[in-house]
C-alpha cells in the first residue's frame, strides 16, 4: 500500500478570538502551511489527538475553564502528542504566564500582539529539524525577494538607481538650456582646417 506523503506542514491554530485566530491562519496559509483552527480546548484537543499535526499554536487564554497552559500540559502527557512542538502566545500584561508556559511543556512563547513574521520565524525553527527542506525554500524565498528589491531599484537599461538622484531621462522641452561655453577668439583656428572658429552655445562652428 502507497505512503502518503504530506508536502506540507500542518499548524493547529487554537484562539477563542475569531479575528486573531483567522489573521494567523490566513498568514500561514499564504506562507504554505496547513492551518487548522479550533476556538476552544475540546475541539483542540480532539483534533491533535486525532491528526497528524506539525505544530501547535495556542493563546495562553481559552474561552472555558481549561487554559492554553492546560491545554499544553495534556498535550505533552498524551503519547500521541507529546513530542509536538507547542508555541503558547501570552499577554504582555502577564510576563509569568511566559513561565507557566514553558515549565507546562511548551517550547517556547510570544508575546502578543505577535507579528506575523516572528511568528513564522519562529514555526520555521522549530520545524527546521523534522522538514529540512523548509530552511531551504525560506532562503530561496529571501534571495527571491532581494532581487525583486534590487529590480526595483533600478532602471529599465539595467543601471541601479543611486538614492537621491533620479535614474530618469531628462525632458527636452522642460529642461533648463544648458550654460554657453565662453566664446573662442576669433582668431583661433579649427584643428582640422585652420580656419577661425567661434562657439555658438556648446557648438563650435566656423566664423
Amino acid at each position: 500500500m502507497a505512503t502518503r506523503v504530506r508536502l506540507t506542514p500542518s499548524v493547529l491554530v487554537v484562539n477563542d478570538a475569531l479575528d486573531e485566530r483567522e489573521m494567523y491562519a490566513r498568514t500561514l496559509r499564504a506562507s504554505g502551511y496547513q492551518a487548522i483552527e479550533a476556538a476552544t480546548f475540546t475541539a483542540a484537543y480532539q483534533i491533535a489527538t486525532t491528526n497528524k499535526l506539525d505544530i501547535v499554536v495556542t493563546d495562553v487564554r481559552i474561552a472555558g475553564s481549561i487554559t492554553g497552559l492546560e491545554l499544553t500540559r495534556r498535550l505533552r502527557n498524551d503519547a500521541r502528542t507529546s513530542t509536538v512542538p507547542i508555541i503558547v502566545l501570552t499577554n504582555v500584561s502577564r510576563p509569568q504566564d511566559g513561565d507557566m508556559a514553558l515549565k507546562a511543556g511548551a517550547d517556547t512563547f510570544l508575546e502578543k500582539p505577535v507579528p506575523g513574521s516572528m511568528l513564522k520565524a519562529e514555526i520555521l525553527r522549530l520545524l527546521s529539524r523534522s522538514w529540512p527542506f523548509l530552511s531551504e525554500t525560506a532562503h530561496k524565498r529571501q534571495r527571491s525577494d532581494l532581487r525583486l528589491r534590487r529590480a526595483e531599484t533600478s532602471d529599465v537599461s539595467g543601471v541601479a538607481e543611486i538614492p537621491g538622484r533620479s535614474t530618469e531621462a531628462p525632458d527636452p522641452l522642460s529642461a533648463q538650456p544648458t550654460k554657453s561655453r565662453p566664446r573662442a577668439s576669433r582668431e583661433s583656428p579649427c584643428p582640422w582646417c585652420g580656419a577661425a572658429v567661434e562657439y555658438r552655445d556648446r557648438y563650435p562652428i566656423l566664423a
